[in-house]
C-alpha cells in the first residue's frame, strides 16, 4: 500500500511508518466528516512518540509523530466538525497528559499542550466529545490516594479551563476512569474500594460536578455496573 504525506506536514511533525508492539493496543475512531479511520498508537521504533493514521483505503495511509517525545496511553476522539483531538500521558517519575488538535480542513496541529499540573502526577487520559465540547478525565496519584481529574473546553484548540477533581479515592487498585456521553448528559466513571464503581455527573445548568454516588460491581464486574449506571442517568 502506498503512502501519500504533505511535505511540510512530515517535516513539521516527524513523519514515519514503523512497528507497533502488540502489547500496546491502538485507539481508532471513525471520522464523521471524511468517513476515514483514523488511529492512535505508540511508535516504538520511533522513540515511543505517540503516532496518528489516517486510513483512506485505495487512497493509502497518512501518519504522523504528534508527540514531541516518548508518550503512552494515546486516546483520540474526533468531533463533529471532523476535527482530530488526541490525548496521551508521559511516562516519567512525574508523568503529564497532553493533547493536541488537528484541524481538518488545513491539515494542520496545534501546538503540543501540557493539560495537566505540571508538578502532578498525571495519567491515563480518557476522552470525548458531546455536542460542541471536549471532555478528557485521566487520574493523579500520589503515594497515599488517586484523584479523578477531568476537565472540558469547547471546541477549539484554546487552552483548557481550570480541573475539577470529582473524586479521591485510597483504592490501590486501577481506577480505570472513563468519562461517557450520551443524550446530553456527561458522566464520569471510575473503579473504587470495596467493588464498587463510582461516577460523578456534569450538570450543564450550573456547569458543576455531581457530588460522588457509588454503584456495586460485587459478582457482576465494572462493566455491568457501568452499565447500571448508564441506565440510572438516562432513565431515571
Amino acid at each position: 500500500m502506498r503512502t501519500y504525506l504533505a511535505l511540510g506536514t512530515a517535516l513539521a511533525l516527524g513523519v514515519a511508518t514503523v512497528a507497533v508492539r502488540a502489547d500496546d493496543p491502538p485507539d481508532s475512531e471513525l471520522n464523521p466528516v471524511t468517513g476515514y479511520t483514523e488511529t492512535v498508537d505508540v511508535a516504538y521504533a520511533s522513540g515511543q512518540r505517540v503516532r496518528h493514521t489516517v486510513d483512506r483505503g485505495q487512497q493509502g495511509r497518512s501518519v504522523a509523530l504528534v508527540s514531541t517525545s516518548a508518550g503512552a496511553n494515546p486516546r483520540i476522539a474526533i468531533s463533529s466538525s471532523g476535527d482530530s483531538w488526541v490525548v496521551w500521558s508521559t511516562d516519567n517519575a512525574t508523568s503529564g497528559v497532553f493533547y493536541r488538535v488537528r484541524d481538518l480542513q488545513t491539515g494542520t496541529w496545534s501546538e503540543e499542550e501540557l493539560l495537566s499540573h505540571p508538578a502532578e502526577n498525571s495519567r491515563d487520559p480518557e476522552i470525548v466529545h458531546a455536542g460542541n465540547a471536549t471532555w478528557v478525565v485521566y487520574q493523579i496519584t500520589t503515594a497515599s490516594s488517586t484523584a479523578i481529574a477531568v476537565t472540558g473546553i469547547a471546541d477549539d484548540a484554546e487552552p483548557f479551563p481550570t480541573v475539577n477533581i470529582v473524586a479521591t479515592t485510597g483504592y490501590a487498585g486501577e481506577v480505570d476512569a472513563l468519562v461517557h456521553a450520551e443524550a446530553g448528559h456527561v458522566w464520569v466513571t471510575w473503579a473504587d474500594a470495596g467493588q464498587v464503581v463510582g461516577w460523578s455527573e456534569y450538570d450543564a445548568a450550573t456547569g458543576t460536578w455531581g457530588a460522588p454516588t457509588f454503584e456495586s460491581s460485587a459478582g457482576v464486574g465494572l462493566g455491568a455496573a457501568r452499565a447500571g449506571i448508564r441506565a440510572a442517568i438516562l432513565i431515571p
